[in-house]
């Protein structure tokens, strides 16, 4: 199947969490780890061997070019169920993992999103939640898949992408009014910022008692939108108020910040159509009968794991939240993983997985891209990386479609 072409879910891919891997191409005087990806059985395989020379003159190299490729891929880098082979060699142990979908160096995000995001986000308008998340380690294309770059159409981040689907789809149907709000917000140093109001800092959690929604933020901004622009706009005052900084790692290979916080893109979106009725009950009340369908959508942005040594001593304490919280989020994928052995998930163990409780085996539809370095030096960080993915793939969720008939709104009849 090709990189461009739009995957459509089947109603087993709503009972379980899809994982796909993305690698980026290596930077300028790199070490390339031995890792191949297979078209014909949609999998990466990993080597333990020696050092390969130097890449003197890879893509994207530490001259101000785009760190990702936007080529479209001519190859298929798909398919398969997800699992792990392991065989002996010579020189140590191969390991080959199997994913939902394999993304080469040269696919590009609109790619990514078409192939990966794309229905997700379509079952989001129609009354599911959904989540999309990028993990990996720090610069490995996290931000890069979710952010982009917004002037070059094939290099749009995920973010934009599904904004764009759900404008696309609201002004496209005719019979229901599609209404969107949005809020953004980032989770640094274990404390919860509105990034759209520099007042709301160190910000609560709560929890929705209907269990449908899962828990939200007490206080964060939600802004309605009403096109495109509003949303980018919005978001760009998000974006200079997020916390970046430039690392040992990001300095020696790309020249370019790294994200210092876990970052949350929400959208809530009503669709309701147009053909409401009015019903009088006993009490000659007017009810306006209808069936609203109501949804959220999480775009997650996660800081990368991460050695102290590539980031500097200076960081200790954001590197130290940062692992922490990750560190947490892999105990809470590996109980849900292997739920029949657990019966305790720590998700209050971190306000990431509090946040994300309900993306994690509750009522969403979530994707996990995994992106990887071909870096030599962090194989270990790339293997640790595909096996949260294998682990991810074996959790099952409860999406369902969520749905208020009748009673939405309420008219009192003066009459």
């Amino acid at each position: 199947m090709e990189g461009n072409e739009e995957e459509k879910l089947t109603e087993s891919d709503l009972s379980k969490i899809r994982v796909c891997a993305r690698m980026r191409p290596p930077f300028y005087d790199e070490t390339k780890a031995q890792i191949s990806m297979s078209s014909s059985l949609g999998c990466i395989e990993i080597k333990d061997t020696s050092k390969p020379a130097p890449v003197n003159s890879a893509p994207n190299a530490k001259n101000g070019t785009e760190r990702f490729n936007s080529t479209p891929s001519t190859t298929s880098e798909n398919s398969g169920n997800f699992g792990i082979k392991r065989k002996q060699t010579s020189i140590g142990v191969s390991k080959r993992y199997y994913l939902d979908e394999v993304f080469a160096e040269t696919v590009s995000n609109r790619q990514v999103y078409t192939k990966f995001c794309k229905d997700l986000v379509h079952r989001v308008c129609n009354g599911y939640n959904g989540t999309i998340f990028a993990y990996g380690q720090t610069s490995s294309g996290k931000t890069h898949t979710m952010i982009g770059k917004k002037t070059d159409p094939d290099s749009i981040g995920i973010d934009c992408l599904a904004i764009q689907q759900l404008f696309d789809f609201a002004e496209e149907n005719e019979s229901s009014e599609i209404t969107i709000w949005v809020s953004y917000m980032e989770i640094y140093n274990e404390v919860i910022n509105d990034l759209l109001d520099k007042e709301g800092t160190n910000l609560k959690i709560r929890e929705d008692t209907s269990g449908t929604m899962g828990a939200y933020v007490e206080g964060l901004t939600s802004l309605k939108i009403q096109n495109y622009q509003e949303f980018m706009d919005i978001f760009e005052r998000g974006e200079k108020i997020r916390n970046y900084a430039k690392t040992k790692l990001s300095e020696k290979y790309t020249d370019v910040y790294s994200s210092r916080s876990h970052t949350i893109v929400r959208l809530m979106v009503q669709n309701k159509p147009n053909n409401a009725n009015f019903v009088k009950d006993d009490e000659k009340t007017l009810h306006l009968s209808y069936s609203v369908k109501y949804s959220i959508l999480n775009l997650v942005d996660l800081a990368g794991s991460e050695r102290l040594s590539d980031v500097g001593m200076n960081r200790t304490l954001e590197t130290s939240h940062i692992n922490t919280s990750l560190f947490v989020l892999s105990k809470v994928i590996n109980s849900l993983a292997e739920k029949s052995k657990s019966t305790h998930i720590p998700f209050r163990d971190s306000k990431l997985t509090k946040l994300l409780k309900n993306s994690l085996g509750g009522n969403s539809m979530t994707s996990v891209i995994c992106t990887v370095s071909p870096n030599f030096d962090h194989l270990p960080l790339t293997i640790s990386t595909l096996e949260f993915a294998k682990r991810a793939k074996n959790i099952k969720v409860k999406a369902r479609a969520n749905e208020v008939i009748d009673d939405h709104d309420i008219v009192q009849n003066k009459l």
